[in-house]
Formats: structure tokens, sequence, C-alpha cells
């Protein structure tokens, strides 16, 4: 089983945050944080007027990311609040060719862009993943997403890829990159 925190971190404003798995009982809180992120940023895949499921299929969803020993379904409170999130599972679930591969979405609120929250659920992941034998990480990344871009390259995650055209937002094409950090000696 996947678990991780409570854990206190502090963010360079010195706020007290806990960073901890995301439960079935956070079902209503992330729904709402999904929609906040929706109105402040298109670097996600979440948009506004975007269908949610509903708060019990949510909370049943939380509840099996737990019980899965390699996905990990991080929160980052603020009290009761929820101000980021970072997903991390196998890239494709029981196969034998990529197991050692896992790939993560993260979201923070705008508000807390900048506090080194984004650069603790990192670390966090990457210990993760070499605890349960992932040693690729992967994810894509808007070209627009400089601030996220430069982060992920600070912590050691290298593009390897364009997609062309990969969305299409507010009638513009924006490319994204694929990016990948490898961990331990793969070669």
């Amino acid at each position: 089983m996947a678990t991780y925190g409570p854990d206190q971190f502090i963010s360079s404003k010195g706020k007290s945050l806990i960073i901890r798995n995301l439960t079935q009982d956070d079902a209503s809180v992330f729904i709402e944080f999904r929609k906040q992120i929706a109105h402040e940023t298109t670097n996600t895949y979440q948009y506004v007027g975007q269908e949610t499921l509903p708060e019990d299929q949510i909370a049943r969803k939380l509840a099996a990311a737990v019980s899965d020993s390699i996905h990990l379904n991080l929160g980052v409170f603020d009290e009761k609040k929820l101000i980021g999130q970072l997903n991390f599972r196998p890239v494709i679930p029981g196969h034998p060719w990529v197991k050692h591969v896992g790939e993560f979405g993260m979201m923070i609120l705008k508000e807390n862009w900048g506090q080194g929250i984004g650069r603790r659920l990192l670390m966090i992941q990457e210990q993760h993943a070499l605890e349960c034998g992932v040693t690729r990480i992967e994810a894509a990344v808007r070209v627009k997403n400089e601030r996220g871009t430069r982060l992920y390259q600070s912590a050691g995650f290298e593009i390897e890829g364009t997609r062309k055209a990969a969305a299409l937002i507010q009638g513009e094409f924006q490319d994204e990159y694929y990016i990948a950090k490898r961990l331990g000696n793969m070669d």
C-alpha cells in the first residue's frame, strides 16, 4: 500500500502545510480544488465547465489509489484547504516491459506557486519511486508553462521530445514537452 504522511512542510513564505495521501474523505475538497485550478490556469487538463464524477465515485477512486503499492496520490493542505496535488502511477499497470516506468501529474493553486511546494512533491515522488522499483519517471508539460518547465529541469528532468499541437486551448494550438528523469543506474 502506497502511503505518505502526514508530514509538515514549511513553505518558503513560512506557511506551515501538511502533505499526506489523499483519502476517500477528501473527495469534496478534491472536487473544489480541481474546479479552482480550472479557473486559474490552462497548464493542466482541468477546464472550466468540466463535468466531474459524483463525490462517491471520486471517494472510491481515492480509496483505491491508497490500496495500490505504486500509485501515490499526495495532497498538500493549508489547514483544511487542498492547495496542491501530485498523482504518481505506473505508466501501464502490470505490464512487464514497463514496470520500471511511472508517470505523474501535479497541480498547485496559483497563489501558492513559487513556495517550494512543487519541488517538495517531486522529492517525495522520487523517493517513493525508488522504493517501489520505478527507475524512470515521465510527464508532459506545456511548452508555454515556463515556470513548470524550469522546476522540472532544476529537479533533474530532461526534455526528451515535443508533441506538436498537443492541446487546442481557446482556439490556439499548444505544444507539450515530454519530460523524464532516470533514477539510479540505468545504463
